[in-house]
């Protein structure tokens, strides 16, 4: 009776949009069992939400239209530990809900009955109109055209699209090799498959475009999570998508044996800094920014996990006591090993100053700014009309969930551009334009870093006004123009990717779309065509937008890093200077308060 009550309650909480379903199951669950069970009810109840909601509207009018049966419903979640944690007329706000699980139960399920004692209340009364309430769904099915009941399921076309998704892996080569895994793997008994589809079972398959990726089907989560090279930091959950950024920010600089610089602009949860970790080696150096305090918290837990935070800034998080006490096990370093060449920076990367000596070895920089999300696609948030929870935006389910961000520097989830679309496209153009006008703040930011080399600016959106066009107008920039800003080619960015820009959102320049990744949520239908029910295919992944600008001055122009540095460090910083970091910072908080606006 109880875990009908927390379903209830789980459906009401994803009926808000403010988080992930699995973040509502999970702090409801009370074993991981159970949060099994708990999640695949929520979910089954979700897909039958508008079958269900006009049998609770035709159980309320033709058969419990009594007060003392609706009472029923509403003493039974009165009484529940629901009435312990919230007040007695919200806990009676979740009779409607309560109601609706128990007639899945009864009529959809494979049982077709309610699993509680007959003589609970709710279920006795129900079982009384058990012959109407079947005859009442035959109808509901006959008026939709359907041959059966199944097919009144919702998302159709979304559930298609995740179930075409692998579960991806990410190998962490800053703890270990590929090569390693796949023979730990293999003596377990897994198999290393061909592509390009993937069947349930034991199997894997490496990607054939990052060579740390593996893909394994998402029945195989599970297992991963409870893997030891999980639990160490040696596989990473990291969706395909995901991966591109520093694999191609990396490309050319990959462990080169000297002193690298590099910053990831924003970037918790922290799979895209381990991942360019990784690939810079222990030689390189990695600032990481994040300013929120629970991402910050998340990202140097993240980081420690994956072996490459350093332990100047373990020594920092150390140093707090506030911080220990409310960090969980799980948390705390793994291991020691690793590259431990990342800095974490609790601060904002547009309050950074280009000139600053601090930056002046700078070659590279990950950027991925807010964006609506719309690439996200969730297996399961699709029912619920959720945004992507923090995990899910970088396939790592052990972030813990956080809310959306407030500050410019957050990843808006998904339900705030399904709210603005099904509110006014207008209210999505705003939204948009807002976003992008950040967006494009931030990359003109970045291109004044005096020896920045190159930059990857990704977003999880679909919008060309986030992708194509803040690419076009940062190429048309004065920062761009006097900085020897160019887009990097085709042969640079993952040349084998079929899917570019569109030519049409590039002012009609092929080689702009060509320079630009896209990846279409689910994998390009022309690529994915005919996957067979039950695989995956190894080029689905969630939407996504890649572009990598690089910087051309003419030889004479150039300095060393080392060189300019030291010259730096010995002036103060000039008038001109100061004025543009103080026009710079009221710009930021114009474009911030646009956005949150919208």
């Amino acid at each position: 009776m109880d875990f009908y009550l927390r379903t209830a309650q789980v459906l009401d909480r994803a009926s808000l949009a403010q988080s992930s379903l699995k973040s509502h199951v999970a702090a409801l669950s009370q074993t991981q069992g159970d949060a099994k069970r708990l999640l695949a009810l929520s979910v089954s109840c979700l897909s039958y939400k508008p079958t269900l909601d006009g049998l609770v509207a035709f159980a309320k009018k033709d058969l419990l239209s009594s007060p003392r049966d609706w009472k029923v419903f509403e003493s039974a979640v009165a009484r529940s530990a629901l009435a312990r944690t919230e007040d007695t007329k919200a806990a009676k706000g979740k009779a409607g809900s309560l109601l609706l699980v128990l007639l899945h139960d009864l009529l959809l399920s494979p049982k077709k009955a309610i699993q509680a004692s007959a003589a609970w209340p709710p279920h006795a009364l129900l079982l009384k109109h058990k012959t109407r309430l079947r005859a009442e769904l035959t109808r509901v099915q006959i008026r939709a055209g359907k041959s059966r009941v199944e097919e009144l399921r919702l998302g159709g076309q979304d559930r298609e699209r995740a179930e075409r998704i692998p579960r991806w892996a990410r190998v962490n080569e800053g703890k270990t090799s590929v090569a390693a895994v796949i023979v730990r793997l293999e003596q377990e008994g897994w198999k290393q498959v061909e592509g390009p589809q993937l069947s349930k079972g034991r199997n894997f398959m490496l990607s054939p475009h990052i060579p740390s990726l593996l893909a394994f089907h998402p029945s195989s989560t599970s297992a991963l999570l409870s893997h030891e090279l999980y639990s160490s930091g040696q596989l990473i959950l990291q969706d395909l998508a995901s991966c591109f950024p520093a694999q191609i920010l990396a490309s050319d600089y990959q462990r080169r044996g000297r002193s690298l610089e590099a910053i990831d602009a924003t970037a918790a949860p922290g799979n895209k800094t381990s991942h360019l970790s990784a690939l810079l080696g222990s030689t390189a150096s990695v600032t990481a920014f994040e300013m929120s305090p629970q991402r910050y918290q998340t990202l140097t837990s993240q980081l420690t996990k994956a072996g490459c935070l350093t332990t100047s800034t373990n020594k920092q998080e150390a140093a707090s006591s506030t911080a220990n006490k409310k960090r969980k096990r799980a948390d705390l370093p793994v291991s020691a090993t690793g590259t431990l060449n990342v800095t974490a920076l609790r601060a904002d990367f547009l309050e950074t100053e280009p000139a600053d000596a601090r930056w002046h070895n700078v070659e590279l920089m990950l950027l991925d700014p807010s964006c609506s999300g719309t690439g996200i696609v969730n297996r399961l948030d699709y029912l619920s009309g959720a945004g992507p929870s923090t995990e899910e935006q970088e396939e790592d389910d052990t972030v813990p969930p956080t809310s959306t961000k407030s500050d410019p520097q957050s990843k808006p989830s998904t339900a705030a551009a399904s709210s603005s679309s099904s509110s006014s496209s207008s209210a999505l153009t705003a939204r948009l334009t807002a976003l992008s006008a950040f967006q494009l703040t931030m990359v003109k930011h970045a291109m004044r870093f005096p020896h920045l080399q190159r930059i990857v600016y990704s977003t999880c959106s679909i919008h060309a006004e986030e992708d194509e066009h803040v690419v076009v107008a940062a190429l048309e920039s004065a920062e761009a123009q006097e900085g020897g800003w160019r887009l990097m080619g085709r042969e640079k960015v993952l040349p084998a990717w079929p899917v570019r820009g569109r030519v049409e959102d590039c002012k009609g320049d092929t080689v702009i779309a060509e320079s630009v990744i896209r990846c279409v949520p689910g994998g390009e239908l022309s690529r994915v065509r005919g996957v067979e029910l039950g695989t995956v295919h190894i080029e689905a992944s969630n939407g996504f937008f890649v572009a990598a600008f690089e910087r051309t001055l003419a030889e004479d122009e150039k300095e060393s890093p080392s060189t300019v540095s030291n010259q730096a460090a010995q002036q103060p910083e000039g008038p001109e200077a100061k004025k543009r970091k103080q026009k710079k910072k009221k710009n930021k908080k114009t474009v911030a308060k646009s956005v949150e606006e919208q």
